[in-house]
């Protein structure tokens, strides 16, 4: 928001708006440290002048008064910036002034700490005084505030230091007295030129545009950082476009190709896309700590088949995350916790290894300095897709600047700063004392701190919604209207909170796996190394707390496929007031409450109850508080003879003797009796089953008639299915009640009761039909009422239906009460299935080229496996099933359960994957194993259950090939080996001795106990690289790329042994074999130089090299020469050679693409005088300042030459009238928009060719001339339009004006004024958007009257032969006539 407070009378609204619109655009670079000077050097170059910039931050109320001699004062809010702008009149800064300015200063300084009045009373002496002195320049700021920490940046000038004076308490007043200097001079020093905001960098930048081919290593292209002025400390976020066709069959592809990579060299790269073995695309990169993160494709790679590639970077307020998009897709996400280091150094394109060679097709590689939104890059593919299928070339960088404008107001910038607002409302001389606000005692934290405001543990601005502890939360109720306000603004967020919400259950289930609930003084329940850890410090009001981290529960959420982002999640979690943060771990959710409150805002009642029905089945409860209901239909009439009533369920209560005990029997099967033939009942039976046990029970309702048992039949129904519909129907008439229907899902069985009631199928208006639905009730039985008359016949009067159904009292009391969560069933984890640990083993064969204990490992095996076994008891923990390929590993994988397009071809699934220093690994193993265990909880649910997942994995293994264990597979527990003792006593080498045995030391040194003294070793940490045989890469040191001359690259302490100790190994060889160039023998025999013996290969004794002696290179071995001599005592000898030294290689040169090879010959003319080519410009320049600072200003764009009316006539008019509808647009640069002879708007460098080597053009801007440089791009078929049906031939066009001076003139002549229609006729409006320039030039002239001036005879008519000659002119011919 942007604000003006304050103008003086000489602001004019331009002005204010040239201000407001450079500082809209420049509100990033305002935050920087060097604001003030950015500011400064923006205002001069853009409006001229010279001036003051005062720049004050920070978070409560600002009182201050400035006196300046300015013109022009404009005092500014910028959230959260408070900006005061003034002009200087030509200030002068001779040594002089300065001294008598520091001068005066001290004297001012001196008089206010002697004077009892407060520094503002006496502002305007102090101005009067320096004005008097000093003269005009001097500035004197005041500022009264109540955080003495508070940041004020200003204009590089000469000023005092600020004098900060406490006035009470909680109140300040700084001073600063400053002295403008000529603006230049603030440019002297190195550190201002170099400054991180001197000059905003661009969005958008393009590395390389046209079609590449690569087919082999020579083809990699290097693209500079600096050449196209990226600047890796200014990168927040980013994103990276291309667009890739992979060339071989994707079998063909054995190992991991790059296709694009950023580093500082081909040795230290930091981002790498490719394709892997598996056909995956692959995206590494490294975070600022070392780690190293991948992420991988779902789909396999296709040949020769395109594919638009967005990787993006997203560093916001509240998560790190980056994000592979294919084809405009999201292939793969991964949230991190650190920053990502930026790219920086070179864009490699394509691979620089033939073992490794990238064989396709890259293009289109853009790199945008912001992360890009999953609308954006579908926008852009679309755009992409859309032109590649009309055959239309557009470029991505275009795209890109078209989708940011387009969706920058439904699209939040991942830039935007949201910090507290100032309440700053004072004029520039109103001083009026405000109310004091009690402010936090806590110091200012840094502005670039506040992004990660979840960080700060006291709330600093007063209105700004805490998090932790919140003075006036909201009502349920509340909490809900505001979430249902939110999802009626976004329809898309509602559909993903129902979703959640219909899941309720399996949700919250496998919240309460992933983070059980934490009890008051309990223990965490989960055995690693997680956040309720740290919460059992804290107290809450309520308990149990259900708190799990904000990664974990979108890790959850996305699980289930519910595209929830991670900023949706924090923005629901506050509005719930459900987010915390915590010191250690980070931010959290109660996921409780959370899910309560999204369900109850996102779901209707009946839904609700659905879900609750999910997990409410509890048959204990649902035996209790039952009341029994009836509901049937009762004849009116009474008869006086004998009746009878019946009741199924008073009869089971009876028999069982007690109503509860009665409520846990329900009707399995209803059995009618009737005799063959005859459609009536004449018995009705009921058989009942308990729930528990199983017995069962028949209750014999009523006997509507004497049974003959030699014609007796029955017919069973079953009733117990609880998913088929059933139902019954009672009819009737006004006499009689005759039919009970049952009805199941797959027929109607209807029964005659009544012998005297006469029912027709469809007939029942002449009585009542009662329905009763059999699916939503648990019917108990059924009741009912008989009369007998004294001929024994028997009637129904009655017919009810008896159901149960709960207490609506009691059920309104539970209602009452809080909610009883769901569980997951005690048998959830009594799966059996396996766990695959890979570790390192037998690490005593190793421990030459590598220093750790296989201890470590075992004991890390037997730990995972009984948290495992504790957590899962039935589960399978098997070790190094696969032989070990990679030393110092430690690999935990599942098989064949899982999501199938994350298998790799033996259909594992790696859970964990050891990829950092051994230590480091070792001290946080309790965090690296929860990621295990979470990914199993997640396996499980996806099954339901681990007995589920057991099936699942037994099914995969019978019936899928994969590898068998290997001879090193173990079981859990595992023998843990003894660790390797240091046998040397420290306190028999203090102080003795050593021998640094680091390559590029070997000096001697002390040892002292320890790595506890100073680094003095420099040395190098890599092993030595002979290089390519071929020459596609040098002969350097791994670790820093040098010659083998080279001094280290490290500083470190000392590693070595004994002096005593130190042995060496024999550098001598035998003969060199001509053929092969290795030679034949070799010594490598260990030896003491104090007893070095006889060399049975070399002449005399044992030899040996050290760095930089070039023989020494022969210790770097691959594999072993054995000499001959040796063979009897070849076990108690090691024999090192490295034969690679011998071979013949191919000198590596460097590949130095075009743009490098321009480069280069920039360097080295970068002294003598250039050309500069750029439109608007000309002038000359060296390039040894071009590179420094941008000083081109010019047009970057090309010219437009426009498009006009439908004809001459109506552009004719529009052109008087300078307005006008038919006019799309008038000629312009496509830059700004402005006309050809407007001033160049852009700042640029310079670019041109070399003074002596520049040939001047015939016409120069801004001659209008010259636009006959530039060339208009139309279709083919455009251009075949013209020509087939408009173009004509000298006597075609001949014929045509004669013809048109009947219709257009009289007496054979066209007047000179209807030249606009006779260009019509002849279609110059269509001609004018053609490639030839001349019709350009031809339509200017009749908009401008040339045409007419020039064609005109002396009759005022448009003379034949002059029309004819102008019609047919080309571009070199029209300028003849023009002159």
């Amino acid at each position: 928001m942007l604000k003006f407070l304050y103008s003086d009378t000489n602001v004019t609204p331009e002005l204010q708006q040239q201000v407001s619109k450079l500082l809209t655009e420049s509100q990033h670079q305002l935050l920087g440290s060097n604001a003030a000077l950015f500011l400064t050097k923006l205002l001069q170059n853009n409006i001229g002048e010279s001036w003051s910039v005062f720049i004050y931050r920070q978070l409560h109320d600002l009182q201050y008064v400035i006196r300046s001699p300015t013109n022009i004062v404009m005092d500014i809010e910028m959230t959260p910036l408070r900006i005061i702008l003034s002009q200087n009149p030509n200030p002068q800064g001779d040594q002089q002034i300065i001294e008598r300015f520091d001068e005066v200063t001290q004297n001012i300084f001196d008089y206010i700490a002697k004077s009892e009045h407060l520094p503002n009373d006496l502002i305007n002496d102090m101005y009067k005084q320096l004005e008097d002195q000093v003269g005009e320049g001097c500035n004197i700021i005041m500022a009264l505030t109540e955080n003495p920490n508070a940041i004020l940046h200003l204009t590089e000038g000469h000023s005092s230091q600020p004098q900060v004076m406490q006035v009470d308490e909680n109140t300040v007043i700084h001073t600063i007295i400053y002295y403008t200097l000529p603006f230049q001079s603030q440019y002297q020093g190195g550190d201002v030129i170099n400054d991180e905001y001197e000059e905003p960098m661009d969005l958008l930048f393009t590395v390389m545009l046209e079609e590449q081919h690569f087919k082999q290593s020579n083809d990699q292209i290097k693209v500079s950082f600096d050449q196209l002025e990226i600047q890796p400390l200014k990168l927040r976020s980013f994103s990276l476009l291309f667009q890739v066709i992979v060339s071989p069959q994707p079998k063909d592809i054995k190992d991991d190709l790059n296709i694009i990579s950023t580093g500082s060299s081909l040795m230290s790269k930091n981002m790498t896309f490719g394709i892997n073995r598996e056909q995956l695309f692959f995206f590494n990169f490294q975070c600022i700590t070392g780690k190293q993160e991948q992420l991988y494709s779902q789909m396999k790679v296709k040949r020769n088949q395109l594919y638009q590639v967005a990787l993006v970077y997203t560093n916001q307020e509240y998560y790190k995350e980056v994000s592979m998009y294919i084809n405009g897709k999201v292939e793969n996400q991964i949230s991190i916790s650190q920053n990502i280091e930026p790219p920086r150094g070179f864009f490699w394109i394509g691979s620089e290894q033939a073992l490794k060679l990238f064989k396709g097709t890259v293009r289109d590689v853009v790199f945008v300095a912001q992360s890009l939104h999953h609308k954006h890059v579908k926008n852009i593919y679309a755009e992409l897709t859309g032109a590649l299928q009309h055959n239309f070339q557009r470029h991505t960088t275009d795209i890109v600047k078209d989708a940011l404008q387009t969706l920058k107001d439904e699209i939040p910038n991942d830039d935007d700063i949201s910090v507290s607002k100032f309440t700053q409302n004072q004029s520039m001389i109103k001083t009026t004392k405000q109310p004091k606000i009690k402010t936090s005692r806590r110091q200012q934290i840094p502005l670039h701190l506040q992004k990660q405001y979840l960080q700060f543990e006291e709330a600093i601005d007063q209105h700004k919604a805490k998090l932790i502890d919140i003075d006036h939360p909201k009502s349920r109720k509340e909490i809900i209207q505001i979430l249902q306000q939110q999802f009626n603004d976004n329809e898309y967020l509602m559909h993903k909170c129902h979703e959640v919400s219909i899941n309720f259950y399996w949700f919250f289930t496998s919240l309460t796996q992933l983070a059980p609930a934490l009890e008051e003084n309990g223990q965490p329940k989960l055995p690693f190394e997680y956040l309720h850890q740290e919460l059992l410090r804290e107290k809450f009001e309520q308990y149990p707390v259900y708190a799990i981290e904000v990664e974990r529960l979108a890790k959850v959420i996305h699980h289930a496929g519910i595209q929830l982002s991670i900023e949706e999640i924090y923005n629901l979690a506050q509005i719930t007031e459900t987010l915390r943060h915590q010191k250690k771990y980070g931010n959290y959710v109660l996921y409780d409450k959370f899910l309560l409150l999204i369900r109850e805002a996102s779901l209707s009642q009946q839904e609700i109850e659905l879900v609750q029905s999910q997990y409410n089945t509890d048959e204990k409860e649902a035996d209790q508080d039952l009341l029994v209901v009836t509901e049937g239909i009762s004849r009116n009439k009474q008869i006086n003879t004998d009746n009878f009533t019946f009741s199924f369920f008073k009869q089971l209560k009876t028999l069982i003797g007690s109503e509860q005990e009665a409520f846990k029997f329900n009707i399995q099967h209803l059995v009618a009796y009737s005799e063959q033939n005859k459609p009536y009942i004449q018995r009705l039976t009921a058989i009942y089953v308990h729930k528990e046990s199983g017995q069962k029970v028949e209750i014999e309702g009523i006997e509507f008639y004497n049974l003959d048992s030699e014609k007796i039949q029955l017919q069973k129904i079953d009733i117990s299915d609880e998913i088929a519909l059933k139902y019954f129907r009672v009819h009737y008439n006004g006499e009689n009640m005759a039919m009970i229907a049952f009805k199941t899902h797959q027929e109607e069985e209807t029964f005659q009761i009544d012998r005297n009631f006469q029912y027709v199928e469809g007939q029942d208006a002449t009585g009542f039909l009662e329905t009763y639905a059999l699916q939503n009730i648990r019917l108990a039985g059924f009741s009912g009422q008989l009369i007998r008359d004294q001929q024994g016949l028997t009637q129904l009067i009655a017919f009810h239906a008896e159901y149960l159904k709960k207490d609506p009292r009691v059920e309104e009391q539970k209602k009452q009460q809080p909610e009883q969560l769901p569980v997951l069933p005690e048998n959830w984890n009594q799966g059996k299935f396996q766990i695959i640990v890979n570790r390192c083993s037998e690490c005593d064969k190793h421990n030459t080229t590598t220093w750790h204990d296989e201890a470590d490992f075992a004991q890390k095996f037997n730990e995972l496996g009984q948290i495992f076994k504790d957590l899962f008891p039935n589960v399978e923990i098997i070790g190094n099933w696969d032989k070990t390929q990679q030393l110092e590993h430690f690999d935990v994988y599942v098989r064949g359960i899982g999501v199938p397009n994350r298998f790799d071809k033996e259909g594992r699934i790696f859970l964990l994957t050891k990829n950092e220093k051994l230590k480091s690994f070792l001290d946080s193993f309790l965090k690296r194993i929860l990621r295990v265990y979470d990914e199993i909880v997640l396996m499980a649910q996806t099954y339901g259950d681990t007995i589920e997942m057991q099936k699942k994995q037994e099914l995969f293994l019978k019936t899928q090939n994969y590898p068998p264990k290997s001879k090193q597979a173990h079981e859990f527990p595992c023998p843990v080996p003894d660790r390797i003792e240091k046998h040397v006593k420290e306190e028999n080498i203090s102080s003795a001795d050593y021998i640094c045995k680091n390559w590029g030391c070997g000096q001697q040194f002390k040892y002292e106990g320890g790595a506890t003294g100073i680094k003095k070793c420099r040395h190098h940490p890599g092993r030595y690289e002979f290089g390519s045989k071929h020459g596609l890469w040098p002969e350097c040191w791994t670790c820093c790329g040098k010659t083998w001359e080279t001094e280290g690259c490290k500083i470190d302490f000392h590693r070595g042994v004994p002096e005593k100790d130190n042995y060496s190994y024999c550098v001598n060889i035998g003969p060199v074999d001509p053929k092969t160039g290795y030679p034949e023998t070799a010594c490598g025999q260990r030896f003491n130089e104090n007893d070095s013996g006889d060399c049975k290969v070399g002449s005399g004794g044992h030899q040996t090299a050290r760095w930089p002696d070039p023989k020494a290179k022969i210790l770097f071995f691959q594999k072993v020469i054995v000499n001959p001599a040796l063979k009897d005592h070849q076990q108690n000898i090691k024999h090192h050679l490295r034969p690679d030294m011998f071979r013949e290689t191919i000198p590596y040169h460097e590949f130095i693409n075009k743009d490098r090879q321009k480069q280069l010959k920039l360097i080295e003319t970068e002294k003598e005088l250039r050309q500069c080519v750029n439109w608007a410009c000309n002038k000359q320049y060296k390039e040894i300042d071009n590179r420094k600072k941008r000083m081109c200003i010019c047009h970057p764009g090309v010219f437009d030459f426009g498009y006009t009316a439908k004809t001459i006539i109506e552009a004719v008019e529009e052109y008087k009238q300078e307005k006008g509808s038919k006019i799309l647009w008038k000629p312009h640069w496509t830059c700004c928009r402005k006309p050809w002879n407007e001033q160049g708007c852009s700042l640029q460098q310079h670019n041109g060719p070399l003074v002596t080597e520049y040939v001047q053009k015939k016409y120069l801007w801004p001659d209008p001339n010259a636009q006959v440089y530039f060339k208009k791009k139309v279709s083919e078929n455009w251009t075949k339009m013209l020509n087939n049906h408009h173009s004509l031939q000298p006597d075609q066009a001949s014929m045509k004006f004669d013809s048109l001076c009947k219709a257009l003139g009289s007496g054979g002549s066209i007047p000179q004024y209807k030249l606009p229609e006779l260009c019509d006729k002849f279609k110059l409006n269509l001609w004018v958007c053609s490639e030839d320039l001349s019709f350009q030039f031809k339509f200017q002239d009749v908009m401008t009257g040339h045409a007419q001036d020039y064609l005109a005879d002396s009759h005022q008519n448009i003379d034949k032969h002059k029309f004819l000659d102008w019609w047919f002119a080309d571009v070199n011919r029209l300028k003849e006539i023009q002159k």
